[in-house]
């Protein structure tokens, strides 16, 4: 299952949300304090969403992975989509979890008007993922140095 964590939630396990966001952050966003603390206050203001995909375990909560989203607009015709920012496994995540988290994810964006769940990531594990999921993995993230 996938659960939303609430602004106490990211408060109290804001350090290790950190340290996952630091491995998964785009090659365009510079993982400085200021940029975490920026990142920080949009999720305790909502303008990011923390998941955590779950499953019970022998009675045990077991976490295993950690999704963090936002709200895409396109500039010009406004479209809202859902971007997967980021995205990390703690551990092998079984198939039907993914399934699971996206089911959630899809829920929570078509709820708020969204058209699409959109990601970049040049993981090849993530890619195969998404296309077991039925989604398409066809673009490819450009950067230039400024």
């Amino acid at each position: 299952m996938v659960l939303r964590l609430e602004s106490s939630q990211i408060s109290r396990y804001w350090n290790d949300i950190k340290e996952t966001l630091k491995y998964n952050l785009l090659p365009a966003v510079d993982a400085t304090e200021e940029a975490m603390n920026r990142i920080l206050e949009s999720m305790l203001a909502e303008d990011m969403q923390v998941w955590a995909f779950v499953d019970a375990v022998e009675g045990k909560e077991i976490v295993y992975a950690l999704c963090i989203t936002s709200f895409l607009i396109t500039p010009g015709d406004l479209t809202i989509n859902l971007l997967i920012y980021s995205l990390y496994g703690y551990r092998s995540v079984p198939q039907r979890i993914w399934e699971e988290g996206l089911e959630g994810l899809r829920k929570f964006a078509k709820s708020r008007g969204c058209y699409k769940i959109v990601a970049y990531t040049k993981v090849p594990r993530i890619i195969e993922i998404v296309k077991s999921l039925g989604g398409k993995a066809d673009y490819s993230f450009i950067e230039l140095e400024i």
